[in-house]
């Protein structure tokens, strides 16, 4: 299966300049070679790793995961660039030689199928084979469906974020999305696939209209909207009447005033009653004019509301219900929650108040010291206790770094600005992920959603909210984030720390509740992103701006000196994250059985090296991707696979 994806990658590639070839023959152009050259800016990486990080992430988790390896297959060739397919291709809004290449690996799997029960006779039936490629959880025919899925999401994160993402970006995140829609088990990925899918295009859907029109409303400042001088507005009878200062808009009329012609601004109809593409094009850039001050400050009111009113009607209503009879077995959410998260019945009767003396903790507790580990501890205390502690301690580290920043931001530059919300991302994950995997987890959901939600309400200007999120970001952006209405920076720094912490999630082996990790199993892969953003990309951005002095021979800006400082920094954080992994009394799954503990120890510095000098190597090369979330997950790669 992998080979025949290869070989249709292959092939296109190849494919491609004869079909131009053919092109610029058949226009009678000369000199046709002399146009195939590699400019000085290309980046391949740009180009291959949506294709590919799907699948080599998969080979790396098939022994936990086989459904997931056949999808990914697909998905690595629904991410293809639409140049390798000729024009005449696209009959549609779907390209289908495109679809019917995705199909490759459906079909050499259904071959490799009939030669391998040919081979073994009876003993490999259709439903142990099914097992064993994961088709049990998506079927042929789903798969089928993948490509124009994935086209779909293509077009709809290129509307949300439009310039904010390179096109590689966008068919990467396409394909997690699908991925996280039909492989999600865990009770926490449930929580997050129902937020995004639910959640998200529920939002989308409802929210659209009203969206775009605050975006137009917040431009009515600028534009200067004209004062009717007797302070009245065209009513949906097309004929002027009287509205008092104060008077609050009623809900039919603010409805059905957007189907008037004067005030809808997605009317196909022109001022005058044409259907021509000018008109039209003016009357949908100029609604706002027509309307006065006071109109514009109601109008973004009821938009607000209407704004979250869909948003609790959405989380309270289909996500709430999905919650909780995937994720929670029927438990409601909300009370779930306290239980989940505070010792409410603790207290009270397991582990009364005087269990916390010294005496009694010396009676309970063993007299060695030294074999007292933090699950044990954990145990012993109880785990709402700690991950009460745990989201008290992440709220005060996030506080102290959010008022370290402010009190610096006169002070210091945008770029070391923007590498205190590194630390603080260091300083919370690093001490915390082994302790509870799963409650980061779900915190780490819950604040990727939140973090979206607020970034959606700022880009479309929601009144007032956009103004405050958009004053505390602006002293934090740079010129990746002005090249579209997206602010991303925030929220890819999240989701680099979280997706290597997810995939390792997803290799271990849940309790019965699915809430908590068998056998107090960890690996230090799971620091791989915090490690690799946090301080990494931090240590490589500080050092490189300040004393780089010899360059990369590509485009870029990277410096040898910001490079070393990434592998070195790499290096440092695995070193600590494998001690402590050591030290906190964990179970660690790439532990060397019958090794001396210095060759176990030397091992692992090489290892960190190399991992940490291909990590700097990759982020050195990609120089217009977003190495928030490509660099952490080859970081991730390189640590699975060299177990380290």
């Amino acid at each position: 299966m992998i080979m025949s994806q290869f070989a249709s990658i292959v092939g296109l590639i190849a494919l491609y300049p004869i079909s131009m070839v053919s092109i610029e023959h058949s226009e009678h152009h000369l000199h046709i070679w002399s146009r195939f050259y590699i400019p000085p800016s290309f980046d391949p990486a740009n180009v291959l790793y949506p294709i590919f990080l799907p699948w080599m992430i998969t080979v790396i988790l098939l022994r936990d995961q086989p459904e997931l390896f056949l999808s990914n297959l697909v998905l690595g060739l629904a991410s293809l660039p639409e140049r390798l397919f000729p024009d005449w291709s696209h009959m549609s809004e779907i390209n289908n030689i495109h679809w019917s290449i995705t199909v490759i690996p459906i079909i050499a799997n259904r071959a490799f199928e009939w030669i391998a029960r040919r081979g073994l006779g009876h003993s490999l039936s259709r439903r142990s084979y099914a097992a064993l490629t994961g088709e049990e959880m998506v079927n042929v025919e789903m798969q089928l469906f993948f490509f124009p899925l994935h086209q779909a999401l293509v077009i709809t994160i290129n509307y949300l974020t439009t310039s904010s993402l390179l096109p590689a970006e966008k068919k990467l995140l396409a394909s997690v999305l699908i991925n996280l829609l039909f492989f999600s088990t865990s009770p926490q990925t449930v929580v997050l696939k129902t937020a995004l899918w639910i959640g998200g295009l529920g939002f989308l859907i409802t929210c659209k209209p009203v969206l775009t029109w605050a975006v137009d409303l917040a431009r009515a400042s600028t534009w200067r909207p004209k004062e009717q001088k007797d302070n009245t507005t065209t009513n949906i009878t097309g004929k002027d009447e009287k509205v008092k200062d104060g008077y609050f808009f009623r809900f039919t009329y603010f409805v059905l005033g957007h189907l008037n012609i004067h005030d809808d601004p997605y009317s196909t109809i022109g001022p005058s009653g044409s259907d021509s593409d000018s008109s039209v094009n003016s009357h949908k850039s100029d609604w706002v004019l027509r309307l006065t001050a006071y109109q514009v400050q109601k109008r973004k009111i009821l938009y607000t509301l209407y704004v979250f009113i869909a948003l609790g009607l959405i989380a309270f209503g289909p996500v709430l219900y999905i919650v909780t009879f995937q994720a929670l077995q029927g438990q409601n959410p909300i009370v779930w929650g306290f239980y989940y998260a505070l010792p409410l019945d603790r207290f009270s009767s397991m582990y009364p108040l005087e269990l916390f003396s010294p005496f009694t903790l010396r009676q309970v507790m063993p007299w060695n010291w030294s074999i007292l580990s933090i699950p044990t501890l954990r145990n012993l205390v109880s785990p709402q206790i700690f991950r009460l502690l745990i989201a008290i301690y992440s709220t005060v580290i996030l506080f102290l770094g959010l008022a370290l920043v402010m009190l610096l931001t006169p002070k210091i530059e945008t770029d070391t600005r923007r590498k205190i919300f590194h630390a603080i991302m260091v300083l919370i994950l690093i001490p915390t992920l082994y302790i509870d995997p799963c409650f980061l987890s779900l915190l780490l959901s819950a604040m990727l959603s939140l973090f979206l939600v607020l970034e959606v309400l700022r880009a479309s200007q929601i009144y007032p909210f956009a103004k405050f999120i958009g004053l505390f970001l602006a002293p934090y952006v740079d010129g990746r984030d002005l090249k579209g209405p997206m602010v991303i920076s925030h929220v890819f720094l999240l989701v680099g720390c979280a997706i290597p912490f997810w995939l390792s999630l997803s290799s271990f082996t849940r309790d019965a509740s699915g809430w908590e990790l068998m056998d107090w199993k960890r690996e230090t892969a799971m620091l791989a992103g915090v490690v690799c953003v946090g301080m990494g990309d931090a240590a490589a951005s500080l050092i490189g701006r300040r004393y780089g002095r010899r360059k990369w021979g590509w485009i870029g800006g990277k410096s040898l000196e910001g490079s070393a400082a990434f592998a070195i920094a790499v290096v440092v954080g695995l070193t600590i994250g494998k001690v402590y992994l050591r030290k906190g009394g964990w179970e660690d799954v790439n532990a060397l059985q019958n090794t001396h503990i210095t060759i176990e120890a030397f091992l692992f510095i090489i290892k960190a090296t190399v991992a940490g000098c291909a990590a700097s190597f990759m982020e050195a090369v990609l120089t217009g991707a977003n190495d928030n979330v490509v660099v952490p997950i080859a970081l991730w790669l390189l640590c699975k696979g060299m177990k380290i």
